[in-house]
């Protein structure tokens, strides 16, 4: 049947983007309305919209007085909300967050119209059935309502994780809502920190380090690579959010000139620390290189004249048909003053290791602990004292520690810190 749109009521809809309504409006002008619109017989010459608000919108713009519809009648108002959850649900334009929201308001007014199924309620509600009724995994499922529920109870977080991929932002909420409470802990005095990690900037930190007393440096300061980010959005080749990327922060990547400022304060500190013959491990970007080089040989460091190869055993960015996918990092080797330190075995340049997994790194540009023990181990000896002033994730503290070496490490971002002390506390 068809009813004038002046008596369709729209109320409380879940949904809030209609990316594509200009599409839909060119095709209701060529071929008309392929689905009517569902709405509910509220009995008193008035009509409640339950599913089709973009067809409704799309008549509006184009001028219609009157639309096609499907009615419902004598549904309660849960039945009339669940009605409208489970069409945008199926919605493939909707943006995750909104779709997580759906999935829980729709998971928590099933479950409480039907009730949790259980032997006693075999026709109750489960995520198996949302799975069903939506078309998706169960698991897939039973992450949206999770973390819709989680987004309805932290809405400041969040809006901080927001932008990323859902499965980014599912893990960076966890990550900054542990770090919270770890900060609180930490305030009552629930739990000890470790001194061998420190927050704060390491020009600051540094400067309460003795001189000669550091055996070797390991780290990986940020690369200055303008090229993460463009119009502040990340992508990969295929023009896709890219996740890794997404989760920097400034103090991770910043640019050329601001990473060059840093080093430029920090590295003739590290010289003042270093004991002298002791060897540096820093991994950075190609375009750095000539900085770096300089920079150290300026400040009495003999820089090996081919860097160390990381070979990550596979490809880590997208293929876009222009250019050789990216599959190795380069790590600067350099001794401070002479060669004095023999390296411990003659393993050659080249190491291949593969990445830290994603499941467990806390930082993007986290280095796997095989790696980090490999660089260590051939530098120094049980007792001795490895420096990492960016220190991120702590991996490099964990990889000296389990070596039985002591650490001391920096790190500006409280949540890297928090997160990274559960780490040294676990181990």
């Amino acid at each position: 049947m068809k009813v004038k749109i002046g008596l369709i009521r729209v109320v409380d809809r879940a949904r809030k983007a209609f990316p594509h309504i200009q599409e839909l409006m060119d095709s209701i002008e060529k071929i008309g309305l392929l689905h009517p619109i569902v709405v509910h017989d509220e009995g008193d010459g008035t009509f409640r919209l339950l599913a089709g608000e973009c067809r409704l919108r799309a008549h509006l713009m184009l001028g219609r007085s009157d639309i096609e519809v499907t009615t419902r009648k004598e549904l309660s108002t849960k039945e009339q909300l669940l009605i409208e959850l489970e069409e945008n649900t199926k919605r493939e334009d909707l943006p995750w967050t909104e779709k997580c929201e759906l999935m829980q308001k729709l998971d928590s007014g099933r479950r409480e119209l039907h009730g949790s199924a259980s032997k006693g309620n075999p026709d109750g509600h489960s995520n198996e059935k949302l799975a069903a009724m939506v078309g998706a995994s169960t698991a897939n499922v039973a992450k949206q309502v999770q973390f819709g529920k989680m987004m309805m109870d932290r809405p400041d977080v969040a809006e901080k994780v927001k932008t990323l991929p859902m499965n980014a932002a599912f893990k960076k909420f966890q990550q900054l809502i542990e770090a919270e409470s770890l900060t609180r802990q930490a305030d009552q005095g629930l739990i000890v920190l470790s001194n061998d990690l420190r927050l704060g900037s390491c020009l600051d930190l540094i400067g309460k380090i003795s001189d000669d007393s550091i055996d070797c440096v390991v780290t990986d300061p940020p690369y200055g690579i303008p090229s993460l980010k463009e119009n502040g959005q990340t992508r990969s080749a295929s023009g896709r959010p890219t996740s890794y990327k997404m989760l920097l922060s400034d103090g991770d990547n910043s640019d050329m000139d601001g990473v060059t400022s840093i080093l430029e304060e920090l590295i003739p500190e590290l010289a003042r620390v270093l004991k002298h013959g002791s060897h540096l491990y820093m991994f950075f970007c190609n375009e750095m290189y000539p900085v770096l080089k300089g920079l150290l040989r300026d400040n009495n460091f003999l820089v090996s004249p081919v860097p160390l190869i990381w070979s990550k055993m596979r490809t880590t960015h997208p293929f876009n048909g222009y250019g050789w996918p990216a599959s190795y990092e380069p790590i600067l080797f350099a001794q401070l003053g002479e060669k004095k330190r023999r390296l411990k075995s003659g393993r050659g340049d080249v190491i291949l290791c593969k990445p830290a997994s994603q499941t467990d790194r806390i930082h993007p540009f986290e280095k796997p602990q095989e790696l980090l023990r490999i660089l260590i181990e051939q530098s120094t000896y049980k007792g001795q004292v490895v420096l990492d002033p960016f220190a991120g994730s702590g991996a490099t503290l964990l990889a000296a520690k389990s070596l039985g070496r002591s650490c001391i490490g920096f790190e500006l971002d409280n949540e890297h810190y928090q997160l990274a002390q559960k780490r040294l506390m676990e181990r």
